[in-house]
C-alpha cells in the first residue's frame, strides 16, 4: 500500500497495486494452516486479518482511483488540481464478493468554506 497508494499517487502506480493485491488473493484462495488447535488457534486469526488488510488495501485503492483529484493527503500527480465541482463528496465504499461498490455523499459546509492548500 506504501508503494501504490502513498500519498503521491497515479492512476498506473494504483492500477498496478491493484493488479498486485489480485494475485495475492489468488495466492490466498490455496492458503493451507497446519495448526489444528479449535483454540488460540494464531493461524486462523492471521488468515483473517490477512483476508481484512487485503479487502481494506482494495476499498483504498479504488476509491483512490475514483478520486481524479488532489487534496489534502491524497495527492494524485496525474490530478494535481483539486475538483470541488465534483469531489466535494465523501466516497463511500463497500466490499462485496462481486466488488467494490463506490458510492458518495455530499459534504455539508457549517461554518469553514474548504480552501486550498497552499505550502
Amino acid at each position: 500500500m506504501t508503494e501504490h497508494c502513498g500519498v503521491f499517487r497515479s492512476e498506473a502506480v494504483m492500477q498496478e497495486g491493484l493488479k498486485k493485491l489480485q494475485q495475492l488473493k489468488q495466492q490466498y484462495n490455496q492458503i493451507y494452516l497446519d495448526d489444528q488447535e479449535p483454540c488460540w488457534n494464531t493461524e486462523i486469526i492471521e488468515a483473517m486479518e490477512l483476508q481484512s488488510i487485503m479487502m481494506v488495501g482494495e476499498i483504498i485503492l479504488t476509491s483512490a482511483a475514483q478520486r481524479k483529484e488532489s487534496r489534502g493527503a491524497h495527492s494524485r500527480e496525474d490530478y494535481p488540481e483539486r475538483d470541488d465541482e465534483h469531489f466535494l463528496q465523501h466516497t463511500l465504499a463497500y466490499y462485496s464478493s462481486a466488488g467494490i461498490d463506490i458510492n458518495y455523499m455530499p459534504v455539508v459546509i457549517n461554518m469553514f468554506e474548504p480552501q486550498e492548500r497552499k505550502y
